[in-house]
């Protein structure tokens, strides 16, 4: 169920407050799959993340635990010159390795709203919500939107800001899709985390609500190394932990494998 619900909730996009420029955002080139783990800060809760940039505009994320269990699948649309994803697709892992979509999200950029329409198995819901901040992410996109289309001033080393907005069905219908404010990236310093050159950044503003924490970016395209952050983004949670784990190079071919290879041999 708590898959369900990620799949449901995860319908984001990052970058600098205000009206984004062309050649704006980088981030890892087309045909990248990396895989991170989400978990509770302390570990618990772990689950595999996996994203694929299968070129500029479109990207998947695979959500799952064990295999022959319940997965996840979100595929996103993303305008490369803003860095904002134009729609998100949220469903499930089909036993055949396609998606079964149970939600869409569509941002509208000249109102800055965002509509989100959700089919849950016994009703549907629809919730709208305004965007003053912009670039935005969603939260319970496990920021693959970010780590895809990371703002220009992180790679420099300089701060930067995004709007961000969540889905949230831990606390019934109404309000489920909520705009939580904007979050600030303040940039501390250069280091190097798990032997990459990373730019270690701060994580506050009126989103987290003083719950936030550390961000590493990879120094080189700006994908995001690890965050510890203290607000959760999916119901069941205490915090937020993102860790990468493997960093390779993919295409359709091997995507599309691994997504069959979940329920391959799993009994019915």
């Amino acid at each position: 169920m708590k898959l369900l619900l990620s799949a449901l909730a995860a319908l984001c996009v990052a970058g600098c407050v205000g009206a984004p420029s062309k050649a704006a955002h980088t981030g890892p080139a087309a045909g990248t799959l990396l895989h991170y783990v989400r978990s509770n800060p302390d570990g618990s809760e772990a689950e595999d993340i996996r994203v694929y940039r299968r070129d500029e505009r479109h990207v998947a994320v695979m959500k799952s635990r064990e295999r022959c269990t319940s997965a996840a699948l979100v595929t996103a649309t993303i305008d490369a010159a803003t860095g904002q994803a134009t729609q998100l697709v949220a469903g499930r892992l089909g036993r055949d390795g396609r998606q079964v979509p149970i939600g869409v999200l569509d941002y509208d950029a000249r109102a800055r709203r965002i509509e989100a329409t959700l089919d849950l198995p016994d009703r549907r819901l629809h919730g709208r919500i305004d965007v003053p901040d912009l670039p935005w992410h969603l939260y319970d996109f496990d920021l693959a939107s970010l780590t895809v289309a990371p703002p220009a001033a992180a790679l420099a080393g300089r701060d930067f800001s995004f709007g961000l907005a969540l889905v949230w069905l831990e606390d019934g219908d109404e309000g489920f899709l909520r705009y939580l404010g904007r979050a600030d990236a303040i940039f501390q310093r250069d280091e190097v985390r798990d032997g990459r050159p990373a730019r270690r950044y701060e994580i506050g503003g009126s989103a987290f609500d003083g719950r936030g924490g550390p961000l590493w970016l990879d120094a080189n395209d700006g994908h995001i190394l690890a965050a510890e952050w203290q607000m959760p983004n999916h119901a069941g949670y205490t915090g937020f932990k993102l860790v990468l784990v493997r960093h390779e190079r993919a295409d359709d071919v091997r995507w599309n494998a691994l997504l069959a290879s979940h329920y391959d041999g799993c009994p019915l």
